[in-house]
């Protein structure tokens, strides 16, 4: 007898009643079918920048932003090709994520027609409010993650990189690259007398050379002994300054130019 009670008290309103609010998940997707088949690129602007706008809408509501889509495009008897553009500092703004797609896509070239195209986000991101410092001369209206992703839209994500110092004794391995813009403690300190250039490959000694300073010896991690080198500063013919190293074998390289 219980249950009708506490069913009909709930029915007028006379007992609490705590409502589960339906709270979808934080995502999007949207399918667009064309109008028509569509042969080049610069014309998926206009269908693009539709879809950007639901999107937009979307992640205004959530009060949200997005740092990566993926852009489904569907060809006719043929694969579907699949791009990921990405914002380093994440955007809500369609115009903004029309650019970023526009700086990808424009390289790129349709196999098949396009009959449709699909836009994806998985994963939101809370805005956060960013103040700017009232005595700060403003340099631009972009910032240095929107013009990291401007780079990497244009370039390639592997193309834009920053630099860092790691804890290696051998200069081909004394630095790394890192995220742009990630902020990273140097692991050891800067060594002094390094050339402004090292080779990609060093080159076999193939002059004579004036011994200027040295040796520094450097070897691998667990001091290999076999692979060590001995480190010179030397001076050509020509009067250039040059980074050498003679191996445990006694052969000559040069690994640098001074500037």
């Amino acid at each position: 007898m219980g249950s009708p009670i506490i069913y009909l008290g709930r029915l007028r309103g006379e007992f609490f009643h705590a409502l589960e609010y339906i709270r979808p998940e934080p995502g999007f997707s949207r399918y667009l079918e064309l109008l028509y088949d569509i042969t080049d690129m610069a014309v998926l602007s206009a269908p693009l920048s539709k879809l950007l706008q639901q999107l937009q809408q979307q992640l205004e509501r959530n009060n949200a932003l997005c740092h990566q889509l993926t852009l489904r495009l569907y060809c006719r008897d043929s694969e579907t090709q699949n791009y990921s553009v990405g914002s380093a500092q994440g955007e809500y703004r369609a115009a903004n994520w029309l650019k970023l797609c526009q700086l990808q896509l424009e390289s790129q070239r349709l196999t098949a027609p396009l009959y449709g195209l699909q836009l994806e986000v998985t994963q939101f991101a809370p805005q956060q409010g960013q103040s700017d410092d009232l005595f700060q001369p403003q340099q631009g209206n972009i910032s240095a993650l929107q013009l990291v992703s401007l780079l990497q839209a244009r370039l390639g994500r592997h193309a834009v990189s920053g630099l860092s110092l790691q804890n290696q004794h051998l200069p081909e391995q004394a630095s790394g690259r890192p995220l742009p813009l990630l902020q990273t403690r140097p692991s050891a300190d800067a060594l002094a007398q390094r050339p402004a250039f090292i080779l990609p490959q060093p080159q076999p000694l193939q002059e004579a050379v004036e011994i200027s300073s040295g040796p520094e010896r450097l070897c691998p991690d667990g001091w290999q002994l076999a692979a060590q080198r001995d480190y010179f500063i030397g001076r050509n013919s020509k009067g250039q300054w040059l980074w050498l190293y003679r191996t445990a074998q006694q052969q000559w390289f040069v690994h640098g130019l001074f500037s």
